[in-house]
């Protein structure tokens, strides 16, 4: 319209239109010109607000869109979080629970929602005696003080949980509180630690404080340094610095510090108080702990663990005392700021120790002198046995030959009484000599002195039973020899104590016309031994204690020959072997003679040379 009347106005009116319809229709466009400009106005205007509402509501759309995301990656977080997390609003109710937490307490999240914490995961009390309703009541009133506290919770099935919280209160726009989110972290293995540290600790201040030896511990650091310092510096050894540098040691220990002692240190050495003791060691020590402490650096350098010395040391009141310290030495690396040493007291030990070897100087000064004696002893010993065997032989055989003369050449004139006293005469006279000749062989015995070695007894046996045998070949003896019996010992000794101990069985036997003699091994008291069984005459039980004495005979010489020297003889050869000897018998069932010998052969094994 606007575009039909713009020519019109342009041109003006039509010819031959009245002059007051041509203002009439210039009014009209005027009128109608300013209406629709103005409607345009209003148009434009409507479109710039539409599209700015339908910019609005796009924006808008993306804002929710972007916080349902971002509230969807926060709840998957919280879900997922590896912590418990939890909500309360302002009276403390449950509002959130999330799935860590339901795992970690055993309760699903309609179990709790809606529910104090009280009536839940916290006990009424903590095992402490703790009264945590009271706590929970603070945290609620004054959210600020607890924003960080631990205290023991609980789960399902009753196990009790340490737990420690961040707990954040959370306000709306005006600033009023609106809800608690809380925040947890299991730090029960935590607490459980801290605890057996805490009993451990306990333990060990009651050890250390109560023990019966002395116990201190050493600030080390310094004197570590210094060992550090020189093993960066000396291209030798340490051992070698040590010895080029002798006043290293003492220096070293002016640098080390006792931080704390127990009341055992201050009776060992004389400590007015431990204040006294701790600081430097110069106080105690002495030139001996010096030297000692050359050897605790040497440990110390070398990367070992543990040190051990005796030395000596000096108490408050001027005393010397000997100690037994020992060292524990830390890792390399390690701190050396607490070393642990402890001191043993043996001052008694040692005191003990040197009357010991007094005494053992003493001992041997008079064994010495015993020994002396004892070859004074046997020396005279010797020219007895000589003179026995020269000056006693000649008259017995003056006697037996003068005898056998008269018996030989004057038969004719003597009567029989005289020829049988004569006959008695000379008998006597070859006891007697047999009686000096085991005499002398018991003589030999106990001065002999022991070659030891592996003795074939089964073998050795035989041999004598073989000469027995060859002696009085007309008689029958059953002789059961067993294999295998060995003892460790002096084979002429033993040769010896066998041959006496057949000789009897052999003897003793004579009048039992089935005779049996049985050399073999056997169990006595849990202990094998050698034995020698015979069925002869036996002997009374009674009697067992002249067994083994010398010139002792259980039987009358009329009815077996004998000296009484035999078992003597055989009872000093077995104790030289540091064995024992002993005998059962009963009267005409025979008798058994046992030995046993130590070192493991007595049983019959051969013993390893």
């Amino acid at each position: 319209m606007v575009a039909i009347l713009s020519p019109l106005a342009a041109r003006g009116a039509p010819p031959g239109l009245p002059e007051e319809h041509r203002h009439r229709l210039s009014d009209l466009y005027a009128e109608f010109s300013t209406h629709f400009w103005g409607a345009v106005s209003v148009l434009l205007i409507l479109l710039i607000v539409i599209s700015l509402l339908i910019y609005i509501m796009r924006q808008r759309f993306r804002v929710e869109i972007s916080l349902r995301q971002s509230e969807e990656k926060y709840r998957e977080l919280v879900q997922n979080a590896n912590s418990i997390i939890m909500r309360l609003d302002s009276a403390g109710t449950i509002t959130f629970f999330n799935e860590f937490a339901q795992k970690f307490f055993g309760f699903t999240e309609e179990e709790v929602l809606g529910k104090s914490p009280l009536d839940t995961i916290v006990p009424e009390r903590e095992s402490t005696g703790r009264d945590l309703r009271t706590l929970i009541a603070a945290v609620l009133r004054e959210p600020a003080r607890y924003e960080r506290n631990v205290n023991e919770n609980v789960r399902k099935n009753g196990e009790r949980v340490w737990v420690s919280w961040a707990n954040k209160p959370v306000c709306d726009a005006a600033g009023r509180l609106r809800e608690y989110l809380c925040v947890g972290t299991d730090i029960t293995d935590r607490k459980r630690a801290e605890e057996e540290l805490r009993r451990s600790e306990k333990r060990f201040a009651t050890i250390f404080n109560t023990a019966a030896v002395s116990l201190w511990e050493e600030d080390f650091s310094a004197a570590k340094a210094a060992i550090d310092g020189v093993k960066a510096t000396w291209s030798g050894s340490f051992r070698d610095f040590l010895s080029r540098h002798p006043d290293f040691a003492e220096q070293t220990l002016r640098l080390i510090r006792i931080v704390d002692v127990n009341d055992w240190t201050l009776t060992l050495y004389e400590a007015p108080s431990k204040a006294a003791l701790l600081g430097g060691l110069h106080r105690i020590a002495t030139p001996e702990t010096c030297r000692a402490f050359e050897g605790c650096l040497q440990a110390i350098a070398e990367g070992k663990a543990f040190f051990e010395v005796e030395t000596v040391n000096r108490t408050f009141a001027g005393r010397t005392i000997d100690v037994l310290m020992r060292v524990a030495i830390p890792a390399p690396g390690a701190d050396f700021g607490n070393l642990l040493v402890s001191i043993v007291d043996i001052t008694a030990r040692k005191r003990a120790e040197q009357a010991i070897r007094e005494m053992n100087a003493e001992l041997e000064r008079r064994v010495h002198e015993r020994t002396v004696q004892l070859e004074s002893s046997n020396r005279e010993l010797e020219s007895f046995c000589y003179s026995v065997s020269h000056d006693l032989r000649a008259p017995l055989r003056h006697i037996n030959s003068f005898s056998a003369i008269i018996m030989e050449e004057k038969a004719a004139a003597l009567d029989e009484d005289v020829r049988e006293l004569l006959g008695r005469v000379q008998a006597a006279s070859r006891r007697m000599g047999l009686l000096i000749d085991d005499l002398l062989e018991l003589s030999r015995v106990t001065r002999s002195a022991i070659s030891v070695r592996n003795v074939d007894v089964s073998a050795l046996v035989r041999t004598i039973v073989d000469e027995l045998q060859a002696a009085e070949p007309q008689r029958q003896v059953e002789v059961r020899i067993d294999d295998g019996l060995a003892v460790l010992g002096d084979y002429r000794l033993l040769q010896v104590a066998l041959q006496n101990l057949l000789d009897n069985a052999w003897k003793y036997t004579a009048k039992n016309p089935a005779a049996a003699i049985h050399v073999g091994r056997e169990t006595v008291d849990g202990r094998e031994v050698l034995f020698i069984r015979d069925n002869g005459v036996g002997f009374n039980m009674a009697y067992a204690d002249k067994l083994f004495g010398a010139f002792q005979r259980l039987h009358r010489p009329g009815e077996f020959e004998g000296t009484g020297i035999g078992l003597a003889t055989v009872q000093r050869i077995v104790q030289l072997h540091g064995g024992e000897v002993w005998g059962y018998g009963e009267e005409g069932k025979g008798a058994t003679f046992y030995l046993s010998f130590p070192g493991g052969g007595a049983g019959g094994r051969p013993v390893p040379q």
